[in-house]
């Protein structure tokens, strides 16, 4: 997957990052303590230490199903975007697309930069070929959950006259997408609950 364990050690330390990525990889409906202690390889008494931090912060979601509790990430926090933000960038450097990924890798990466990074002409400048970037950003200005006119704008920024039915056109016939294997990726990097939010 495009969050690397290393990312975030990076960002939060290596309890906190072994934590933080344990969450990350949990169903959606969320994680019991005793799992999350054994996905993460930390003792019961560190996770809880560590959950407090984390529910402190707002990066916690807490909610009982039948005696047990369980934890998810709260991915409607802005805190908690920008953390998944930041650790994707890191796994981001040295990457340039140019063109659609023929390696899983790279498909997730790609499919990483479209779910998380928010739509900053400045940031994805730096991930790529702005003409290929800026008909992927056509292409998500029309996909749900995403603002309109942010990824229009975006497009426009990249690659002036990319959001033009000629253009994309153009972009289309060179970089054959498969746009429901990619928006698929982009979906399931979301998460089922967090498409709904604009980015």
């Amino acid at each position: 997957m495009p969050l690397q364990l290393d990312n975030f050690n990076d960002l939060t330390g290596p309890a906190r990052g072994r934590l933080m990525h344990a969450l990350r990889s949990a169903p959606d409906e969320g994680v019991h303590l005793r799992e999350l202690a054994r996905a993460a390889d930390l003792s019961l008494s560190s996770v809880q230490r560590e959950l407090a931090r984390l529910t402190s912060l707002g990066v916690l979601q807490r909610r009982h199903a039948g005696n047990r509790v369980l934890l998810r990430l709260n991915r409607r926090d802005a805190f908690t975007r920008l953390l998944l933000a930041a650790a994707l960038a890191l796994g981001l450097r040295g990457r340039f697309f140019s063109d659609m990924p023929v390696d899983r890798e790279a498909e997730l990466l790609l499919a990483g930069l479209c779910a998380h990074i928010p739509p900053d002409a400045l940031l994805w400048r730096e991930y790529g070929n702005v003409e290929f970037l800026a008909g992927l950003a056509v292409m998500l200005a029309g996909h749900t959950g995403y603002d309109r006119a942010a990824y229009l704008a975006l497009a426009e920024s990249l690659h002036r006259g990319a959001s033009t039915p000629e253009q994309y056109d153009a972009w289309y016939q060179k970089y054959r997408p498969d746009f429901a294997r990619l928006l698929s990726l982009v979906d399931r990097e979301r998460r089922t609950h967090a498409r709904s939010d604009d980015q």
